[in-house]
């Protein structure tokens, strides 16, 4: 298992719960700096209940963005975890963006990220890295969330 870079600008509780969605393709850079314009004003006013969440979001890499909220503070509902799928889902139909890829996975080489397919994965598992989706804890994305696939969460499929 190795480590994985998530840099947040609010200083969240490592018990943070966290969603990781995968886009279709790579966003290149000045593609994160426009989304997060648009992500981080719905986060700013992102409420459960008339309360306001105390989250954050990042991207881990060309494919995954990562949105917390430490719900030590605020938890989140249901319907405010729902109103931000509906948020990320018409932000994804405004850029030509499917966030929410699920057939397959984000892997690091050493040197760059690729998006593999479960059979890719299965044929490169000793050479790679994956983000594993399954993760739902900041602690645990932090401590094993960019691991070696047959210790992720979704080793079954691989």
């Amino acid at each position: 298992m190795q480590q994985l870079e998530v840099h947040f600008t609010r200083d969240l509780s490592p018990e943070s719960r966290v969603w990781v969605y995968q886009s279709d393709r790579r966003l290149e850079e000045n593609e994160q700096e426009q989304l997060s314009q648009e992500i981080d004003a719905f986060v700013q006013n992102w409420a459960a209940h008339g309360n306001g969440l105390f989250a954050d979001f990042t991207f881990v890499s060309p494919y995954n963005l990562i949105v917390a909220v430490d719900d030590s503070k605020v938890p989140p509902s249901g319907c405010s975890i729902d109103a931000f799928v509906r948020f990320l889902t018409g932000l994804g139909a405004k850029h030509s963006i499917d966030f929410f890829v699920r057939m397959k996975v984000v892997a690091f080489d050493g040197n760059d990220w690729s998006q593999l397919s479960f059979e890719d994965v299965s044929e490169k598992a000793a050479n790679i890295r994956i983000i594993d989706p399954t993760i739902d804890r900041l602690n645990q994305l932090v401590k094993s969330g960019l691991t070696e696939p047959q210790h992720s969460g979704l080793k079954t499929l691989f």
